[in-house]
């Protein structure tokens, strides 16, 4: 199975597009093999092409959290903050998961 791909800006391709806060390669290779991992296994689970919009974007938090709460809260902020940014650009991610983040 192929990877995702990595877009950097609006496309109209009929791409399921997933929003990921970081620009990270390390970051982006393991959500990478989380998606190849859960598509074999479910295969049903997001079919046709994926791309990945990778975005830096503020977690609001520390550059290392120290608690669990603060890592959660992070991870939603960062969440938010990068679909929030999609939208400005006028890139809509395909998984709609803004009505369940919640600002902390």
């Amino acid at each position: 199975m192929s990877p995702p791909s990595r877009a950097t800006g609006p496309s109209r391709s009929q791409a399921t597009v997933i929003g990921v806060g970081t620009t990270r390669q390390p970051k982006l290779d393991a959500v990478e093999l989380v998606l190849r991992e859960l598509r074999e296994r479910f295969p049903a689970f997001l079919p046709g092409e994926l791309r990945l919009e990778p975005r830096q974007v503020p977690s609001g938090a520390p550059s290392t959290p120290t608690t669990t709460e603060e890592t959660m809260r992070c991870a939603r902020n960062r969440a938010r903050n990068t679909f929030e940014l999609l939208e400005r650009e006028g890139i809509t991610p395909s998984l709609r998961a803004r009505e369940k983040i919640t600002p902390v």
